[in-house]
């Protein structure tokens, strides 16, 4: 968690750290007073490297840049002191500021002081205060857990295109099928533009549903193109805009060399049709439509798959930016980076075991600032859909539905409606443990234990673990529950597989992790027996479903 730190002096906010403020007994006061409003056990400091103080312990920063977000997605404290110029170019990645006067006087209530007023403004209301008065901890709703409830209450679609771009119906016309559709939430994400969203916002003046404005990049993942949607439930949208102009330009400059290569193969198209204002985005999905209306070709995946996709002869790589640096823009200004339609980048499988693929991706990905997951996209399979989003789950990562509709410009028109929900409320996140012990005629054995507590599970053999409870890590959890049934201290060595199962009443996301027990004797709580097997004498026990398919997949060659 990346927290600023605002001092004041009088009634007056001093942005820019002054050196002369900084002395070692103000430094002690608000190393105090942050430690009881943040509540943490620990503070790691960050220091602008311009500012002169005397905090040895301090990181010092040359200039914000992407590695900042793995200090802002810490589950660790970092209060960060810098100037205000770093401090008003990246409001959007805060969630939290702390205030703290520098004199003795409280800050009085209940305004904290007049120059705060612009903290009010950007949704952020006070959260605590220290005993002394002198230091005030700020905070407003994060915009993941604005798209998170948006996604919780349904109804919503947040992958939608305009004629902005490479959609077919106006802003105006999107408004109109979005209402017929019953929509509660929407999202416009064009590419590499934001010029549908006032025109939406004009043609819904008198609509009820919500406008989420979004955009979706391309971005280069070592050679690869992968597209990241992002998302702007609240702030100002003006950072975003010199960043996609330079986008747009990358497109044109494209635009003209695919022409010309169209050219010397015989395709004859206008190059006067694709172009554009300085706001709207043309790109392939426009040429092909061309190439389409000039009779070359009868729809556009025939276009793309001879032409105008990867690794074909009209095929032109265009500058990107890496994952990283998208999710850095979008993050800083207020935004929320989720990936677009995992399935077309080859890393599903379909199946209830996740693909190791898919998580594997997902977890470099959010290492380096990625916030959530396309877990539903419109032209995913519903397997695909489940496997996602127990990907997800299992990660952490925002679950986000968008039916990527472009009108009449591709085969799926189909926008999601009212009544569509994706979150299963009774869904759960549960931890089993794969404990290994001696091998038995050439295939490992696994600790199994017996459910001996009333219920329908009664009897039933299962792996060691249970429920993920809110604020625990999973590996937490899955050290918690070996201590609470078995009696024992574990180490979590890795993780073998994520799978998701629907029983009768709710749907439960397993993480299994190779376990290693500290002690060789247990003693049991929960369950009245405990026993190592092999997985052909664990599937010809009485096993819990999801462990079923757990047993059937460590038997597979």
């Amino acid at each position: 968690m990346l927290i600023p730190v605002v001092f004041f002096q009088g009634s007056k906010a001093v942005l820019a750290p002054v050196s002369g403020l900084l002395n070692q007994q103000n430094i002690d006061r608000i190393q105090s007073a942050a430690a009881v409003l943040a509540a943490a056990d620990h503070l790691h400091w960050l220091v602008d490297q311009r500012i002169q103080c005397d905090m040895p312990a301090a990181t010092r920063l040359i200039k914000p840049g992407p590695g900042w977000l793995n200090w802002a997605d810490s589950p660790a404290v970092y209060l960060l002191l810098a100037g205000s110029d770093w401090l008003e170019d990246l409001t959007g990645l805060f969630d939290q500021v702390l205030a703290i006067q520098i004199e003795s006087r409280p800050i009085q209530q209940p305004d904290p002081i007049s120059s705060l007023n612009r903290l009010h403004d950007l949704g952020f209301s006070i959260a605590g205060r220290s005993e002394s008065g002198n230091a005030v901890l700020w905070t407003r709703g994060s915009a993941a857990s604005k798209i998170e409830a948006v996604m919780a209450a349904g109804g919503c679609d947040l992958h939608l295109h305009t004629a902005r771009s490479d959609g077919s119906d106006s802003p105006a016309e999107l408004v109109a099928r979005v209402a017929e559709a019953g929509l509660a939430a929407f999202a416009i994400t064009d590419h590499d533009t934001l010029a549908g969203i006032p025109e939406a916002r004009e043609a819904m003046a008198k609509q009820s549903m919500r406008l989420i404005p979004g955009i979706e990049l391309s971005v280069d993942d070592s050679g690869r193109e992968l597209h990241v949607l992002g998302y702007f439930p609240a702030g100002s949208l003006d950072p975003v805009e010199q960043f996609l102009a330079g986008q747009r330009k990358s497109r044109r400059q494209r635009n003209r060399e695919i022409l010309r290569k169209l050219a010397d193969m015989g395709y004859q198209l206008d190059a006067d049709r694709f172009k554009t204002d300085s706001q709207g985005t043309i790109g392939r999905l426009h040429i092909a439509l061309e190439l389409i209306h000039q009779g070359y070709f009868k729809s556009t995946d025939d276009a793309f798959k001879s032409l105008l996709g990867e690794g074909q002869p009209a095929y032109i790589r265009r500058s990107r930016p890496s994952p990283a640096e998208a999710f850095w823009m979008i993050r800083k200004s207020g935004g929320v980076a989720v990936l677009a339609h995992p399935d077309q980048y080859g890393w599903c499988s379909g199946r209830a075991v996740v693909s190791e693929r898919l998580l594997t991706h997902l977890e470099r990905l959010q290492k380096l600032g990625l916030q959530g997951v396309e877990s539903f996209h419109g032209e995913a399979s519903a397997a695909i859909r489940l496997e996602v989003s127990a990907a997800a789950r299992a990660l952490g990562l925002l679950r986000t539905a968008g039916s990527d509709s472009h009108g009449s410009n591709k085969p799926h028109d189909r926008l999601y409606s009212g009544s569509d929900h994706w979150i299963d409320p009774a869904e759960i996140l549960v931890v089993a443990a794969l404990v290994s012990g001696t091998t038995a005629g050439g295939q490992r054995t696994w600790l199994l234990t017996r459910r001996s507590s009333p219920g329908t599970w009664q009897g039933y053999w299962e792996l060691p673990g249970g429920k993920v409870e809110p604020g625990e890590s999973p590996e937490q959890a899955l050290i918690r529950e070996i201590k609470e049934e078995l009696s024992l201290k574990s180490v979590i060595a890795s993780r073998h597989c994520v799978l998701s199962f629907d029983y009768p009443d709710r749907r439960v996301v397993l993480i299994c992790y190779e376990t290693i027990l500290e002690q060789k004797t247990w003693q049991l709580s929960v369950h009245d027996k405990a026993r190592f097997m092999t997985a052909d004498e664990a599937l010809e026990s009485r096993l819990l479903p999801a462990d079923i398919l757990l047993f059937q997949d460590l038997k597979a060659p």
